[in-house]
């Protein structure tokens, strides 16, 4: 689409009451802002299809940059006339501008696409390393096993992309897409996309980001600490500091590696949790369970073709391999500054502050599967994976040095190494504290 400018678009949705509001009334209304239009967004909350938490956390705020950036805006202006209630004063500061205007070019450039060739390579080399999984299986069960951990972070980073519609960008397509991938992974899509949204949203937000908020085994910033602890709008209940806390923070320095290594089995519980949860869709919950059942009829069918001496160490090196997954997942965040919702700025200059790239080869990119372009991730989340390292060269570096924004990129090891030091950090933090209990239990 040629001139294509979603900010122009987001300001012609027509105005359908003429009712004038200031800041005070939104928020004490739970009204939402989105450019000079307001939003009843409350009653959708439970048809949004990116979750009810998402909507209900971004109630009285101006959620435009973060809206704008996660929707085909073309697509939907007609359902958001819906629930417009009136209109706001509403500049644009010059870095929206400049950032919408980027998004345009994007757009001119057709970007936001993917084909079919590159999907059908991308399944491909994802099944490559479940048939050498089980070419290798009586021949050597380590690099079998190895292979099976490889297949599933291969399918994580497709059920990343699926999530976010960046496959098919069509959302019906991609739900299929992210079916079989719960179907092949054992992890809930469901549960992934509710929290993973909210993560993107409120990036490294203390109260919000559920990517975080892991008390009592870590907590990466000392605000926790001094706090005693904080209240997740994600879970709904308060994670204390406590005695257990401080002893676990004390060596999260040396715990975090191990943990990751066996994450998969928390994402298993979490997975199970999630049918539950009565905020989401009854059928949509449903259908996401069958997939949970199926893998584990499948996984179990895969192990009963393995020796019965071999199960055990097949199991478990597998599962640790995809430990690597989630050291990947934390690595863009965990060393990163973390911010209390009263703190927080506007959505783009947090994807900047809260979001870390990881150097890499191109490669290598089959290895990290996208998530070493976390920046350009965040900040334009629909963009399809191959075109990552493309706009990040061509505009995103250019964009954050034109507005004086950080950017940060480690190699994989420097980057290891700054969360280990970051971990450290929050660690020496805590110490005077143990050493008050311990006198005082003395």
């Amino acid at each position: 689409m040629n001139n294509f400018n979603m900010l122009k678009i987001a300001l012609d949705v027509p105005v359908t009451h003429n009712k004038k509001f200031d800041l005070k009334e939104i928020k004490e209304l739970n009204y939402t802002i989105i450019t000079n239009k307001v939003y009843s967004l409350e009653k959708f909350a439970d048809s949004h299809p990116g979750g009810k938490k998402i909507i209900l956390l971004s109630l009285g705020k101006d959620s435009t940059d973060d809206f704008l950036a996660f929707h085909a805006i073309e697509k939907i202006k007609g359902l958001l006339s819906l629930y417009q209630v009136g209109y706001t004063d509403f500049k644009s500061t010059p870095l929206q501008e400049d950032f919408y205007s980027m998004i345009s070019k994007l757009y001119d450039e057709n970007l936001f696409t993917n084909t079919l060739p590159n999907v059908l390579k991308v399944w491909s080399f994802a099944v490559m390393f479940l048939i050498i999984s089980l070419y290798l299986k009586d021949i050597n069960i380590y690099l079998s096993a190895i292979s099976l951990g490889l297949f599933w972070q291969q399918l994580a980073f497709l059920g990343h992309d699926y999530g976010h519609s960046s496959v098919e960008y069509n959302r019906f397509k991609d739900s299929i897409g992210s079916f079989f991938i719960t179907l092949l992974f054992g992890v809930s899509g469901v549960w992934w996309k509710y929290s993973h949204n909210i993560h993107h949203i409120f990036t490294n937000s203390i109260e919000n980001d559920p990517d975080i908020q892991y008390l009592p085994l870590f907590a990466i910033s000392t605000d926790v600490i001094k706090d005693g602890g904080y209240f997740s709008n994600f879970h709904s209940k308060f994670f204390p500091v406590d005695t257990i806390s401080k002893y676990l923070v004390k060596i999260q320095h040396l715990t975090y590696y191990p943990v990751m290594m066996i994450a998969r089995y928390n994402i298993y519980l979490e997975s199970i949790k999630i049918f539950f949860n009565k905020d989401i869709n009854l059928k949509e919950r449903l259908i996401d369970l069958s997939g949970l059942v199926g893998y584990w009829i499948l996984y179990g069918y895969l192990l009963s073709l393995i020796k019965s001496e071999d199960r055990l160490i097949y199991h478990m090196i597998s599962h640790s391999i995809i430990g690597i997954l989630h050291l990947q997942i934390t690595l863009s965040h965990f060393s990163m500054p973390t911010h209390k919702e009263e703190d927080s700025e506007c959505f783009i200059k947090t994807q900047f502050n809260t979001t870390m790239n990881i150097k890499s080869e191109r490669w290598m990119d089959w290895f990290h599967g996208g998530l070493q372009f976390q920046i350009e991730h965040h900040l334009i989340p629909r963009m399809t994976r191959r075109n990552l390292r493309y706009i990040k060269e061509k505009y995103i570096k250019d964009f954050a040095k034109r507005n004086n924004l950080s950017y940060k990129e480690y190699g994989f090891i420097d980057a290891i190494k700054d969360v280990y030091s970051s971990l450290k950090r929050v660690t020496n933090y805590i110490k005077p504290f143990l050493r008050s209990l311990d006198f005082i239990s003395n």
